[in-house]
């Protein structure tokens, strides 16, 4: 099983267009969060994630983050305290960053002053011997800018950059579908990242969200490692199985996704004050995706599927919902890399 506990801490001090965590706050204490988290990690036979609103802007979080076991943080990068990061044991840390001062101030707000502190930021923790990753959100309108990103992340030091799709959930639920990748839009974005692949850059990394690319090594390596940082399941999504749940410190909700804790109908439980979970969750059991898959997803239409079992449920869940498909959670993924490659023949 596999547990982040979110929200945790201060409230962000960012409003992203494309942020998914829009859940409202309560007035608890930070005290009490901790003390709430550290009676579920007791209570429950699990893997943990710390997954703050903002993890910069709660210093005396940062030495609970490391007590967990855990060895990385996400940051928007407005405020990175290097020194509490480094003694508390941290050893990775991933900062959003975009190609351009324009991007970044329209996805995050970050004035021009605030987006050189950005960049100083990430050059300061990769010389501080930080291993230091580059998050990105993508899209149709932003993929020709991919270049110039790889060229400042390279020259940043930076080791890696998270290529994102947005999601239209959260502060980006009403955002114009313009935004949005679809097939076409992934064609130009493998053809784009193709070549700077071949670098001896950073390397570039899909999240699950475009589809899984078994014409490649990163998905063989992570069945090799048998899971990732973040997560200690084997499989692809860590939902399958019902291998996951999302527990709010502020409300106690629980998810079957952290993507989704704006929605009301991804919500499968509770959490008693005393750490104990009360949850119902979709059947995302391996036996029950592969004869409902769907699409792209179906066994008829993929021969990974019993690998895969469905790429990001998340993902294919929202974008089934917006085109009102009923039972959602089994919807094929509306974009796929693995099926995109065997359609280019490449």
């Amino acid at each position: 099983m596999n547990i982040d506990l979110l929200n945790i801490g201060n409230p962000c001090n960012q409003n992203c267009r494309q942020c998914f965590a829009q859940e409202r706050c309560s007035s608890i204490s930070l005290e009490e969060e901790i003390g709430l988290a550290k009676r579920i990690m007791e209570k429950n036979d699990a893997s943990f994630f710390i997954y703050p609103k903002e993890a910069s802007t709660n210093k005396e979080l940062i030495g609970f983050v490391a007590s967990s076991g855990q060895r990385y943080m996400l940051t928007n990068g407005s405020s990175i305290p290097i020194k509490s990061i480094k003694q508390a044991g941290i050893k990775k840390i991933k900062i959003t960053l975009f190609s351009d001062q324009e991007e970044q101030w329209f996805w995050n707000r970050n004035s021009p002053e605030e987006y050189e502190k950005i960049k100083q930021g990430i050059a300061a923790c990769v010389n501080a011997g930080l291993q230091t990753e580059i998050y990105t959100i993508v899209t149709p309108k932003n993929i020709s800018k991919l270049p110039s990103l790889y060229s400042l992340a390279d020259k940043l030091g930076a080791k890696k950059i998270n290529l994102l799709r947005l999601l239209p959930v959260g502060n980006a639920r009403n955002i114009s579908p313009d935004y949005l990748i679809k097939e076409d839009d992934l064609e130009e974005l493998i053809s784009v990242t193709d070549p700077l692949k071949k670098d001896k850059g950073p390397y570039i990394s899909f999240g699950m969200s475009f589809g899984p690319d078994f014409y490649g090594s990163s998905v063989w390596n992570f069945f090799r490692k048998n899971g990732s940082d973040w997560v200690t399941s084997k499989t692809l999504c860590p939902v399958v199985d019902n291998q996951y749940a999302g527990v709010s410190m502020k409300t106690r909700n629980v998810y079957w996704c952290f993507l989704l804790q704006t929605l009301e109908d991804a919500k499968i439980g509770n959490c008693s004050k005393q750490g104990r979970l009360d949850i119902k969750a979709p059947d995302f059991s391996r036996e029950t995706l592969t004869k409902k898959l769907r699409g792209n997803c179906s066994s008829d239409n993929c021969e990974y599927q019993e690998l895969c079992l469905g790429g990001c449920r998340s993902y294919a869940y929202v974008f089934a919902r917006l085109r009102g498909e009923t039972e959602p959670e089994y919807a094929g993924m509306d974009i796929c890399r693995t099926q995109l490659r065997r359609k280019l023949g490449k």
